[in-house]
């Protein structure tokens, strides 16, 4: 069993299929053609850097439950590799091993705004070497623990150097889990998944 939902762009209809007990993906959108313009020096990514994060949650009983979240709490896999291909899949399905199939692919620019996100400094930075949340291990999660709680499990690598985060959100939230929470949205943005706001009447 799974739940579809559906975003539509000016370009096609995108197709996000949230998954149950077996993980499915939305469908690829066509890859865009690469901002020429070139990013400050300072703000270039290093050749190896790349990014994940799995959003666990509890499991909700319909497509119309999930819609009505923040995209920053709905379960689902965010993927940005090395290339600027990022990956998306929406869903209980979609667990820290699950490897979603292409949505899009970011510009130079976007994936440089990427990247000064991840190493920012301060104790927030997903490469920070003072993060609050930094974990060891291989970050798994068993959703059955986490009752009514969202997490997030954040991976990440630049510059030779690789980060484990596993947090939680909750109403007081840090900035480390605020900065997970905009990131989360702006990569949900670039897969064009519908706000709360978007879905409301469907």
């Amino acid at each position: 069993m799974f739940f579809a939902h559906r975003t539509v762009s000016a370009a096609a209809a995108l197709s996000l299929v949230f998954i149950a007990l077996s993980a499915c993906s939305q469908s690829p959108r066509p890859v865009e053609a690469a901002d020429t313009r070139a990013a400050p020096p300072s703000a270039t990514p290093p050749d190896d850097f790349w990014l994940s994060i799995t959003i666990l949650g509890p499991v909700r009983t319909s497509p119309a439950a999930y819609a009505i979240l923040p995209r920053s709490l709905r379960p689902g896999r965010y993927i940005v590799e090395p290339d600027r291909v990022l990956r998306v899949a929406l869903g209980t399905g979609a667990k820290d091993a699950y490897f979603p199939p292409q949505t899009r692919q970011l510009t130079r620019l976007e994936f440089a705004e990427l990247w000064q996100v991840a190493a920012g400094a301060g104790g927030a930075g997903f490469l920070d070497a003072g993060h609050p949340n930094a974990a060891n291990g291989n970050g798994e999660v068993d959703p059955e623990t986490i009752e009514g709680k969202t997490v997030y499990v954040i991976s990440t690598h630049g510059a030779a150097r690789r980060q484990l985060i596993v947090l939680e959100t909750d109403p007081e939230c840090g900035p480390a889990c605020e900065k997970a929470k905009s990131v989360v949205e702006w990569m949900a943005g670039k897969a064009w998944v519908a706000s709360p706001a978007a879905n409301e009447g469907k």
